[in-house]
C-alpha cells in the first residue's frame, strides 16, 4: 500500500477546470485530455483494467530489463477479504541465501473496494498525458504501444462510477470530468513536502540494511501507482461506485490475464506461434502475449466463434484493443500454432483440426487455410485419413473441368472398389494443393486414380 495513504482517500473527487494553460504550478494544475465521456463506447471495466495490468506488467518487464516469461505473478493472498498479487524474481544473495526480489504488487480490498497495483521504479511523466505519447511502441516484448491505454482506462472507469487516481514522479494524478462538459483531465497534485521526507528516510534506512528487502508500500517518489475505488462524484451523469468494487467485480476482471487466470495445462499446447487452448471455458478467446483481445459473445468479437483458444506470441492490437491488427497475420499465427500442435500431438490434435473444416460455415479457426495451411500439415493430414480409414477413397466436389457422367461415388464404389470418403471443399483444395517428394500430388481424384489404373 502506498505510504502517502495518511494524506489520500480514494473516493475524493475534484472540481476540474480547464482554463489552467501554465506550464509548471507551484501546487495544482488541471490538465484537458483529448477524451470526451463518449469515447471507447464498446469498451468495458474489464478492458480498462486490462490496459492497466498490462502496464503494470510492461513496466516490470521495462524497468528490471526482464525477460516475459520471467513475470509470473504469484497469488500471496486470495480470500474473500483481500486479494495480494505479486511479481518477483528469487535471486541468490551473497551468503548463499535465496532471497524473492520484488518488482510490484497488486492488493484489492474488499472493504473499502479499494484496488492499488504498483510497480517498483517505474515513473510517468507528465508528457504521457499526450495524446500518443507512449515508450513501448517499439518494444516487442509488449502488446500494446499506441499510448493511450491508461488514459482510456481511466476514462472508462470514471465514467463507470469509479475514482481513479495515480501516484508517480512525486505528483498525485486524480482523473475526472471537467465541471462544465464531459471532458476527461487530469488534476496533478504536489503531495505535502513532509510525506517526500517521511518516505526518503524510510527508503534510505531501508537501502543500508543488509538484506532488507521491500515490503507492499509504494514511494510516490520513484515508483508508479495506480488506485481505484469508491468515488461520490454524480457530473454528467455518472452513477458514482460509492462501495467501491465488489469481490465479485474484481475476480471477473482477472481473467482479462492467463497470467492470472489460467487454463487447465493439461489442455494447453504451446508453440513457437502460440497456444492452442483445449479447455472448453477458454473456447473462443484470443489472447496476445496473455492478454484477452476478444471473446466470442461479447459485442467485440465481430461475430468471430473460435471453436478453441488462442494465445499469439507475436502481433499487436488494434487501437481499440479489439482484434489483432493484421487478419492475414492472424490467420498465419493460426496455420503455424495448428502445424506444431500437429507434429506435436499427432493423431488426437488432427482429428480435431480436421472437424473445422466440417463445421457449417467457416469457422475462423481456418480462416484464410488455403494460404497459409503448410505442406508438412496438408502429408499429416493425408496420413492420419489413410491410416484411419483404409478402405476409403477420399473426394469432394468436382471442378467445372473436372465434370463427367459418371458420379465420383460410382467411379470409387463401383470401379475402384473403394468406400467413397468426402472431404469438405476447402480441407480437399488444401491436401489437393501439394505433391509428395516423388512429385505426386498427395491425393488423386477418383477421375486420376482411374486414369492411372485403368
Amino acid at each position: 500500500m502506498s505510504e502517502s495513504d495518511e494524506y489520500d482517500d480514494y473516493s475524493s473527487d475534484i472540481d476540474y477546470e480547464t482554463e489552467d494553460e501554465n506550464s509548471d504550478f507551484k501546487k495544482r494544475k488541471t490538465v484537458p485530455l483529448a477524451f470526451t465521456k463518449s469515447y471507447a463506447p464498446d469498451w468495458t471495466e474489464k478492458d480498462a483494467f486490462r490496459e492497466f495490468y498490462q502496464n503494470w506488467r510492461d513496466g516490470i518487464i521495462e524497468s528490471f530489463n526482464l525477460r516475459p516469461d520471467l513475470v509470473r505473478p504469484v497469488f500471496a493472498r486470495n480470500d474473500h477479504h483481500e486479494i495480494h498479487i505479486t511479481a518477483s524474481l528469487v535471486a541468490e544473495s551473497t551468503a548463499g541465501t535465496s532471497t524473492p526480489r520484488l518488482f510490484g504488487y497488486i492488493i484489492f480490498k474488499s472493504q473499502p473496494g479499494s484496488l492499488e497495483i504498483t510497480n517498483f521504479e517505474a515513473k510517468l511523466e507528465r508528457r504521457h498525458l499526450h495524446l500518443g505519447e507512449t515508450n513501448k511502441r517499439d518494444d516487442p516484448r509488449s502488446a500494446g504501444g499506441h499510448g493511450e491505454g491508461f488514459k482510456v482506462g481511466a476514462l472508462v472507469l470514471r465514467r463507470s462510477g469509479y475514482s481513479v487516481k495515480f501516484e508517480t514522479n512525486s505528483l498525485y494524478w486524480n482523473f475526472g470530468f471537467a465541471r462544465d462538459r464531459a471532458l476527461l483531465c487530469c488534476a496533478l497534485t504536489k503531495p505535502q513536502q513532509s510525506v517526500l521526507i517521511k518516505q526518503a528516510e524510510k527508503c534510505r534506512k531501508q537501502k543500508g540494511t543488509p538484506n532488507q528487502t521491500r515490503g507492499l508500500v509504494a514511494r510516490i517518489r520513484e515508483d508508479m501507482t495506480v488506485k481505484i475505488g469508491k468515488s461520490t462524484d454524480d457530473k454528467h451523469g455518472v452513477r458514482p461506485k460509492k462501495r467501491g468494487i465488489s469481490e465479485e467485480t474484481f475476480r471477473a476482471w482477472l481473467t482479462v490475464s492467463l497470467d492470472l487466470d489460467p487454463p487447465n495445462a493439461a489442455q494447453v499446447i504451446h508453440t513457437p506461434a502460440g497456444d492452442l487452448i483445449g479447455d472448453p471455458r477458454y473456447r473462443g478467446r484470443v489472447y496476445l502475449k496473455g492478454l484477452l483481445v476478444s471473446e466470442y459473445g461479447d459485442h467485440k468479437s465481430g461475430g468471430k466463434n473460435y471453436r478453441f483458444g488462442y494465445n499469439f506470441n507475436s502481433g499487436k492490437v488494434n487501437r481499440d484493443r479489439q482484434s489483432v491488427v493484421d487478419l492475414n497475420e492472424e490467420a498465419r499465427m493460426l496455420a503455424n500454432i495448428w502445424e506444431s500442435a500437429i507434429a506435436m500431438k499427432g493423431v488426437a490434435i488432427i482429428d480435431s483440426y480436421v472437424n473445422l473444416f466440417n463445421q457449417d460455415g467457416e469457422v475462423p479457426d481456418i480462416a484464410m487455410a488455403l494460404d497459409h495451411v503448410s505442406r508438412l500439415t496438408a502429408v499429416n493430414i493425408c496420413k492420419y485419413l489413410k491410416m484411419f480409414h483404409p478402405e476409403a477413397f477420399f473426394y469432394s466436389d468436382r471442378q467445372e473441368s473436372e465434370q463427367n457422367p459418371t458420379t465420383d461415388e460410382d467411379i470409387i464404389s463401383q470401379e475402384l472398389k473403394k468406400k467413397p470418403f468426402k472431404l469438405a471443399k476447402k480441407l480437399w483444395q488444401i491436401i489437393r494443393k501439394y505433391e509428395d517428394q516423388q512429385g505426386r500430388q498427395l491425393m488423386l481424384t477418383p477421375l486420376q486414380e482411374r486414369k492411372r489404373l485403368f
